[in-house]
Order: C-alpha cells, then sequence, then structure tokens
C-alpha cells in the first residue's frame, strides 16, 4: 500500500532527506505503536506535535510523507485524512483534497477541521 501512495516523486524525496524508503520507517512506527499506545506513533504525537508544525512551517512534502505513513497505521483517524486535505490544498490539487476531506467527514462527520477545509474547498 505505501508503494502506491507515493509514487516515485515521494520515494526519491524520501531517499533524498532521509536515505531510506517508506518500506523501512514502517516497522519502526508499529513496533512503537504496539510498545505505547500513546508514544511516538500516536495519533496525538505524529499529527499535534509533528505534522501540525510541519504543515505550519511550510515542510509540504515531509507532512505529505508523515501523514501518509500515520494512515497506515491509523486508517480510521479523521486528523490525518483532514491533513492529507490539507496538504493537497496547500499543493493546489482540489481533487485530491476534496476526497481526502470527504474520507475525514465519512469517519467523523462533526470533525470541524473537515468541515472547515470543505468550505474552502468550494469557494
Amino acid at each position: 500500500m505505501l508503494l502506491k501512495r507515493y509514487g516515485e516523486e515521494g520515494r526519491d524525496y524520501l531517499r533524498k532527506n532521509t536515505g531510506s524508503e517508506p518500506e523501512e520507517a514502517m516497522p519502526y512506527f508499529k513496533k512503537s505503536l504496539e510498545l505505547d499506545a500513546n508514544g511516538f506513533a500516536s495519533t496525538r504525537i505524529l499529527w499535534e506535535e509533528i505534522g501540525r508544525k510541519w504543515l505550519d512551517a511550510g515542510r509540504i512534502d515531509d507532512t505529505l510523507i508523515l501523514v501518509n505513513l500515520a494512515l497506515e497505521l491509523h486508517p480510521k483517524e479523521a486528523r490525518f485524512h483532514s491533513g492529507l486535505c490539507e496538504i493537497y490544498w496547500r499543493k493546489g490539487t482540489k481533487d485530491k483534497a476534496a476526497e481526502a476531506c470527504r474520507k475525514a467527514l465519512e469517519i467523523d462527520p462533526n470533525f470541524a477541521p473537515a468541515q472547515e477545509l470543505m468550505k474552502k474547498l468550494a469557494q
């Protein structure tokens, strides 16, 4: 699944910046989550402590990689789908952004960040 999400551009970016492939990182994230559900691979840490800060700092490609890893671990977490929506919105890819927002709202119809992003996409 990770191979499909990244595409060659994302894989090249990860290789260049970390020297690794997405698949190489996943076992470490899974083990971290297994050892401590509130630890490094938790939804709170991955989004609030890392992803949100990276996105706000303009590290769009880094955040995209992180969110795709996070979705592999937490596929039913609305905040990651909403984060993916915001990433695609910032990249100007409205179709992908809308798809990610719809998925977030499918998981949690009352998730305010996704609702707000959908309003922005409609403008």
